[in-house]
């Protein structure tokens, strides 16, 4: 577990150095293959969890179900606790999402009915 913020940030380029420090909005990362992208979003929500953000309010979507394992890993291993984080593939988060909301027969949600369906699809990513 690395023990301070700058061996954190080792080896992160300017431009991605400033979207892991950017905690203030959400953030959409698009690059080529091989350009650190999921090194990126591993390394922000690791930023996230120990700047005080509550690890159960974090949702990170990546391309492949390979990906998201492997953030969740590096994220877990890094912070030394279990959270429950929201680290799951773009497609598989999307089609449940919408297979739950056409069986609802409520068309307008709260907020924190969208939190509950974004948790109970990350569930069902990691243990699929």
């Amino acid at each position: 577990m690395s023990d301070t913020f700058s061996d954190l940030f080792f080896g992160l380029n300017p431009q991605q150095l400033k979207a892991v420090k950017e905690n203030d909005k959400p953030l959409l990362i698009i690059a080529g293959a091989g350009s650190g992208k999921t090194k990126v979003i591993t390394t922000k929500v690791i930023n996230l969890i120990r700047s005080g953000v509550k690890p159960s309010s974090i949702l990170a979507l990546t391309f492949t179900k390979k990906a998201a394992e492997g953030m969740l890993n590096r994220v877990m291993a890094q912070v030394g606790e279990e959270y429950d984080l929201q680290i799951s593939p773009f497609h598989f988060f999307c089609t449940q999402f919408l297979t739950i909301m056409k069986a609802s027969s409520e068309k307008l949600f709260r907020f924190g009915t969208l939190l509950r369906i974004i948790k109970f699809i990350s569930c069902r990513a990691r243990n699929s």
